[in-house]
């Protein structure tokens, strides 16, 4: 996007529009099971329920930062963080 000359803003915000339909996909997948652990009587499955929601919550915050990174500073940190993270994950593997 970037290359097409599309402002930061724009091409990042486009970037995470693309993944909407996958996450709803996913969604509508998987919550009739999710939702079928809770409808017994004795309800351990709470602990999920708050895991689940936490996880939102946080990857909401997470892609905010991310996004407001991206408008404001030169992407060549993220390339490195991710050249970083690659040289780890692969002398882990």
């Amino acid at each position: 996007a970037l290359f097409l000359g599309w402002d930061r803003k724009f091409a990042a915000d486009f970037s995470f529009f693309l993944s909407v339909p996958v996450i709803l996909g996913a969604l509508v997948l998987k919550a009739p099971k999710f939702l079928a652990l809770f409808t017994q009587d004795n309800c351990p499955y709470l602990p999920y329920f708050v895991g689940t929601l936490t996880a939102g919550i946080v990857g909401y915050i997470s892609i905010s930062l991310l996004l407001n990174f991206v408008v404001k500073r030169h992407l060549s940190y993220f390339g490195y963080y991710f050249i970083v993270l690659a040289a780890v994950a692969f002398y882990i593997a």
